[in-house]
């Protein structure tokens, strides 16, 4: 989405609802539209702000969060806001799926990372080419991290952005060149740096010959331990990632 996602925090709790509200309003995407300590003046913002999200306590006053969802479910499809629980009562599975069945979206247990609970309301929001490309972002992240190889350095970046990108094209002519000539444009530097600092992140992959890299190499079958080329090492992984993670 091109402007900001609104979001109302309905919580009794007023310092959650605060730090939530302050943490959400530090954010470039994100605005909290407003802040209610009980059900029934969340149901009022919501038909009055229309909000695009709704973090929502269950334990509230006047309204709790089963009767709040109960009401909302009364309102037109096209006006209902996106709604994330976060509660204390998220380890009770009858109360859960009651929720998830009135339209919930996600049931949280506080405390619950601020952050992680942004991108969950941010992924909610994204188009299928942008929930696969978050998918593949996170993806690679994970396997750089099997990689056991230190991230200081523009070596890390870089492979870790080639692959992302290799597996978004998904095309035999997306050769590393044109990977490189990208990186190099978006980090302001030459072609030849990219290149190297490539070269010697796949050199210090095979060196630390991780169990992540053994499960690819097997994928790719290029099991022989031989160190592949540059160019080789990041068309094949980036098929064995695919392959391995069902990407």
């Amino acid at each position: 989405m091109s402007r900001k996602l609104r979001v109302l925090v309905a919580d009794n709790d007023r310092a959650f609802a605060e730090a939530l509200r302050l943490y959400i309003s530090s954010l470039e995407d994100m605005e909290c539209v407003a802040c209610a300590y009980n059900g029934q003046d969340a149901l009022c913002h919501v038909e009055d702000l229309q909000p695009d999200a709704v973090v929502l306590d269950v334990n509230m006053p006047y309204l709790d969060g089963v009767d709040f969802m109960k009401a909302l479910c009364l309102m037109p499809q096209a006006r209902r806001p996106a709604v994330y629980v976060v509660t204390a009562y998220a380890d009770q599975v009858g109360l859960c799926r009651q929720l998830m069945g009135l339209g919930v979206r996600a049931c949280l247990e506080k405390p619950y990372p601020f952050e992680l609970l942004c991108e969950r309301i941010r992924d909610g929001f994204l188009t299928p080419g942008q929930t696969y490309a978050r998918q593949v972002e996170r993806t690679v992240m994970h396997v750089m991290l099997g990689f056991r190889v230190s991230d200081k350095g523009v070596g890390y970046k870089y492979m870790q952005n080639a692959l992302q990108k290799a597996i978004l094209k998904g095309d035999s002519a997306w050769l590393l060149k044109d990977i490189t000539v990208e990186i190099a444009r978006s980090n302001n530097t030459s072609e030849l740096n990219v290149e190297q600092a490539l070269r010697g992140m796949v050199s210090k992959i095979y060196q630390e010959h991780s169990p992540e890299l053994q499960d690819l190499l097997h994928a790719a079958c290029c099991d022989n331990g031989r160190q592949m080329s540059c160019r080789d090492f990041v068309a094949r992984m980036a098929r064995a990632i695919q392959l391995k993670y069902g990407l």
